[in-house]
């Protein structure tokens, strides 16, 4: 699956804001309190809804709760994303209202060919991804300071990012050649 655009309406910090990310491998970086986890979230709650309900034995905020706009009028938005196969897709959501579409390459609303849970609604992205939202979590959606990386893990990790750089390809090192 490739994200092609985000486009947010409100959520956290961002209030009607476009992301388009490029091909290949996308790094977002900045300095706290940026938006990048921010950012990331919103890109899990399009694929799979967020949790409401009460706040955490510690005190913390529901997702829902945690993520709702700091000025704007709506609470949600939508991503567009092509699968490996060539299909391409829509998602939208309104958070406060708890509700999802699923439109296909041809703005067909498809929302209804998938199975439906109470909390996130469609379950579109399971069969989209072929993972569940825990699997999607512990591989995909790597949280903040939740996956460290030894020293030959950051040594493979920079060899690939300077090869993206230098080839467009992770696999393909200009240097070596």
């Amino acid at each position: 699956m490739k994200v092609e655009r985000l486009e947010i309406r409100g959520f956290g910090r961002f209030e009607n804001k476009t992301f388009t990310p490029g091909g290949g491998m996308n790094v977002i970086y900045g300095v706290n309190e940026a938006g990048k986890t921010t950012l990331q979230t919103f890109i899990k709650a399009m694929l799979f809804g967020l949790k409401g309900g009460r706040r955490g034995k510690d005190g913390s905020l529901s997702p829902t709760r945690q993520y709702k706009p700091w000025s704007a009028d709506s609470y949600g938005g939508m991503m567009e994303y092509v699968l490996d196969d060539g299909r391409r897709f829509t998602v939208g959501r309104n958070l406060e209202k708890n509700t999802v579409y699923v439109q296909d390459e041809h703005a067909n609303n498809i929302t209804g060919h998938f199975p439906a849970g109470k909390e996130q609604g469609a379950g579109f992205a399971e069969q989209h991804l072929g993972l569940s939202e825990s699997c999607f979590e512990r591989t995909v959606f790597i949280d903040q300071m939740q996956t460290p990386v030894d020293a030959q893990g950051r040594k493979i990790l920079s060899e690939r990012l300077l090869n993206l750089r230098e080839s467009a390809d992770e696999g393909i090192s200009l240097r070596k050649a």
